[in-house]
């Protein structure tokens, strides 16, 4: 999607935003819906002070930056971009995702729901506030550490010893 139409978009919901550097920077007081969409453009940023609502959305545009106060709901996200991070201050919300790509970091105020991950890189870090939700992972990697301060919720079947684990 290009900035024009997105622009168009933002504008017939009701969205404040701002033009910056190229960037589409969102800075709604509340609740961002855009649960049509199935493609952003790149270089957004949402500093809304709600929730951020895009459940059709498949992937990621580089650049693309949650700051915003509330949760993320990205239910039908299949792919994020690599080195990716959320700094939202609410929970994430994965259904669909199935892999992580290399270096993702979680540092986000609330739950992360990764659903549909089967397998977790060695390097992804979970730096959040709240529990992380990994119902359907196969195997941990090695020493894997959650630093997040809720519980970690993993399933029955898991193939790997869940003493491997280390909670800081």
């Amino acid at each position: 999607m290009n900035n024009k139409k997105f622009i168009g978009i933002l504008k017939e919901e009701d969205i404040s935003f701002e033009e910056k550097d190229g960037k589409i920077i969102i800075n709604n007081r509340g609740d961002v819906n855009l649960g049509s969409l199935t493609s952003l453009p790149e270089d957004t940023q949402f500093n809304n002070r709600g929730d951020v609502y895009l459940v059709y959305l498949t992937s990621l545009p580089e650049n693309t930056r949650f700051n915003n106060r509330g949760y993320v709901s990205l239910y039908s996200l299949t792919s994020l971009p690599e080195n990716y991070q959320f700094n939202n201050s609410g929970g994430v919300n994965l259904y669909a995702l199935t892999s992580l790509p290399e270096n993702t970091r979680f540092n986000n105020g609330g739950d992360v729901y990764l659903y549909s991950l089967t397998s977790l890189p060695e390097n992804t870090q979970f730096n959040n506030r709240g529990g992380v939700n990994l119902y359907s992972l196969k195997s941990l990697p090695d020493m894997k550490q959650f630093n997040n301060e809720g519980k970690i919720v993993l399933s029955k079947n898991l193939h790997k010893s869940p003493e491997k684990i280390v909670f800081i």
